[in-house]
């Protein structure tokens, strides 16, 4: 069985279990390398790396385990605990119910995604033609604005200035 170490506050560390049921990793290195693509948000690939995971039982006798480390500035050191799972049914039971529900959510995830950027090109679109539109009413309420004023100035050119002044105090209507 082979484990990929993952940053845990103070320390790296790769668990690996040996356990009677079926379990899933996640692996954080499959979910970073999707990360940098632009289009799809993180959120759908935050369960790449969810993966059913060989279930290995150890059968009682001598095992090796071997470590390695790709440091080559100075020597690697680790620390190897072994522990020996004590019967815990209801924590059993909580783990295979969220690793199912999980599982189904990748699933869904992954059949949600092109749900999601195909309505997200239809925004996109539509987004562009509002705009678009947009700037086309602008223009076409500014040229009708100039167009009334041209037609304004024509019109006011038939007919010399004719000024009248307001001497009333109370004001007058037409």
């Amino acid at each position: 069985q082979f484990e990929d170490c993952v940053r845990k506050k103070e320390v790296t560390e790769a668990d690996l279990y040996f356990v009677k049921f079926d379990r899933y990793n996640l692996s954080h290195l499959f979910t970073n390398k999707f990360m940098t693509e632009d289009e799809v948000p993180p959120q759908f690939k935050i369960l790449e790396g969810f993966e059913p995971s060989y279930n290995y039982r150890l059968p009682p006798g001598r095992h090796l385990f071997c470590v390695y480390g790709d440091n080559w500035i100075k020597d690697v050191r680790f620390e190897l605990t072994f522990l020996e799972c004590v019967p815990a049914p209801d924590i059993v039971q909580r783990i295979e119910v969220s690793e199912s529900c999980l599982s189904s959510k990748r699933t869904m995830l992954n059949t949600f995604q092109s749900e999601y950027m195909e309505a997200k090109k239809k925004f996109e679109e539509a987004q562009l033609k509002l705009q678009m539109e947009s700037e086309l009413i602008q223009t076409m309420l500014k040229d009708r604005e100039e167009s009334y004023d041209k037609f304004k100035n024509q019109a006011s050119m038939r007919y010399p200035a004719n000024n009248v002044a307001n001497n009333s105090r109370a004001g007058w209507f037409w």
